[in-house]
Order: C-alpha cells, then structure tokens, then sequence
C-alpha cells in the first residue's frame, strides 16, 4: 500500500506521523519527478504500489495550484527505482 505524505505531516490516511523516531535511510531517499502537477493530474502520475511525497510550489496565474511529486527511489523491497 502507498502512502501519501503532505508537507505538513499528515499521510493521506490521515494519520499523524512521528517525526521524533528515527527513520531508516531507505525510508528517506525520495526523488523529484520532472514537472510540476495540477491536482487532477495526480491521478495519471501516481500509482497504488510506490510511496510519494507530494509539496506545494506555486500558484498559476489563474491561481491553479502546483505541486511537485517525489517518489521512493532505493533501498526498500518492492519500490521501484
């Protein structure tokens, strides 16, 4: 199962996560998808089997807001590279 955490801290579960327990490196090493993505283009860009980091960047000048994706990239078994 993925997990989707927002820069504030709370995963799209919804549960709040620790950030005092230490975390293994393979947990942390997320890399930076090219482009930034509209909301509803979330959907075509993220999958059910890879855990992501999603952040907001910037306002379009409609106000549409951007987010850059990050996905796990090393180390845990089962993630993609």
């Amino acid at each position: 199962m993925s997990q989707i955490t927002l820069r504030d801290g709370i995963s799209r579960q919804g549960r709040s996560l620790d950030r005092g327990n230490q975390m293994h490196a393979h947990e942390t090493e997320y890399r930076r998808m090219p482009g930034l993505f509209r909301v509803w283009d979330l959907q075509f860009v993220l999958d059910r089997s890879t855990d992501y980091q999603i952040h907001f960047e910037s306002l379009t000048e409609d106000r549409t807001p951007l987010f850059a994706v990050y996905r796990r990239t090393a180390g845990a078994e089962g993630v993609l590279q």
